[in-house]
């Protein structure tokens, strides 16, 4: 019986401690879920980009093989005006600037990939990609920078 009385009682819990655990879960919870949301909403956004960026890069591609400066200079003007695009530029296989909306341009290096690479860079999104005729056979290149 002694060792009944001497064994340490447990402190009861204050009665608001109970709902203030559970709200602590909840709001733990509720962060978690906002942050893996903004999370993919980032990641399809950056997808979209780079599809967007691959169909462009396919539609550009007559025009590099046309040769035509004037008539490239007019779609990479009107596709950056329609899609809201702050830099369109296209290069030949050498990185030499042949159409841009950035008038002062400089050349650019000429290692594009086959399919778009997009890079973050804070505030802005950059794309690249090859122009490519039949699959793999490069015509120049294509970069495209917009806001985020």
């Amino acid at each position: 019986m002694a060792d009944e009385s001497s064994a340490p009682k447990e402190k009861a819990q204050p009665a608001w401690m109970k709902p203030v655990v559970i709200a602590g879960v909840a709001l733990l919870l509720l962060v978690l879920v906002q942050w893996a949301g903004s999370q993919r909403t980032e990641n399809v956004r950056l997808e979209t980009f780079a599809r967007g960026t691959d169909a462009l890069s396919g539609a550009l591609a007559q025009g590099l093989l046309e040769n035509n400066a004037g008539k490239l200079q007019t779609t990479v003007q009107r596709i950056a005006t329609e899609s809201g695009y702050e830099k369109v530029t296209v290069t030949n296989l050498s990185g030499v600037v042949v159409a841009s909306t950035d008038r002062i341009q400089a050349d650019i290096p000429a290692d594009f990939p086959l399919k778009s690479k997009v890079t973050v860079d804070g505030n802005r999104l950059r794309a690249v990609r090859a122009i490519v005729l039949a699959g793999d056979t490069r015509l120049g290149g294509l970069e495209i920078v917009t806001r985020r």
